[in-house]
């Protein structure tokens, strides 16, 4: 099984309490807490540091980021 099909959901959208703006996490787990999908490349940690606090206001739970390898074949 994988890890999408192990989630709750995927492509929640949910409103970030801090600025009223719609975010889209990749998933939320079955337990509420948001996940987000990322490449392992400076620009993806820095993305997903960048977003991941927003998934977090928006269920008042902790998230995480899963970095992958974007060049594995």
């Amino acid at each position: 099984m994988d890890a999408c099909a192990r989630m709750g959901a995927t492509n929640v959208r949910m409103i970030d309490p801090k600025t009223g703006k719609t975010v889209i996490a990749d998933a939320v787990s079955s337990s509420g807490h948001p996940v987000e999908l990322k490449p392992n490349t400076p620009s993806g940690r820095a993305q997903g540091a960048r977003q991941l606090p927003q998934y977090e206001r928006a269920t008042g739970t902790n998230g995480r980021v899963i970095y992958y390898n974007p060049f594995k074949q």
